[in-house]
């Protein structure tokens, strides 16, 4: 008798569980791993060869940036310094639109056009690397140059 009331027990506890609705998760959004404030460093420089001389200006820099949601799917934008760089989110990759800013740098007036690669986030951390081409004016002249910036930033709002 207490071999039957034992396995009847056995299946009244099974069936229980049986009896229990579940909750499907809720679904992430892969964007919430961009969202935030970060602290950026930059290097890198813009050069060109101007014949009788070689002209190089460095853009190494630090400051912070806000990647923010836009709108449903996968879109962000990164608004910082002056500038908003629209992005769409892929795995742990930031894919960023080419943008083009007007700037004045140590008295120089430039047209920059950021060709952007692909940023990775890896613990917290966006790495990236952006081809620079600018038009300096430079004494009535404009001047074509090209150049490199590295941007490493960290989340600030994720790295507490």
């Amino acid at each position: 008798m207490k071999k039957v009331l034992f396995y009847l027990s056995a299946v009244c506890v099974l069936l229980s569980f049986q009896g229990c609705p579940t909750t499907p998760p809720e679904p992430v959004d892969p964007r919430d791993a961009f969202v935030g404030v970060y602290s950026y460093q930059s290097e890198g420089a813009l050069e060109a060869d101007l014949g009788i001389t070689t002209f190089k200006l460095p853009l190494d820099g630090t400051g912070e940036f806000t990647i923010t949601k836009v709108g449903e799917g996968d879109k962000v934008q990164i608004i910082g310094y002056n500038d908003t760089i629209n992005a769409s989110v892929s795995g742990n990759n930031l894919i960023l639109e080419t943008n083009t800013i007007t700037e004045t740098i140590q008295g120089y007036n430039m047209q920059l056009q950021f060709a952007n690669t692909t940023a990775t986030l890896t613990d917290n951390i966006l790495n990236w690397q952006t081809d620079l081409e600018a038009i300096v004016s430079v004494s009535g002249m404009n001047i074509r140059v090209g150049g490199q910036l590295t941007m490493n930033a960290t989340n600030l709002t994720k790295a507490k």
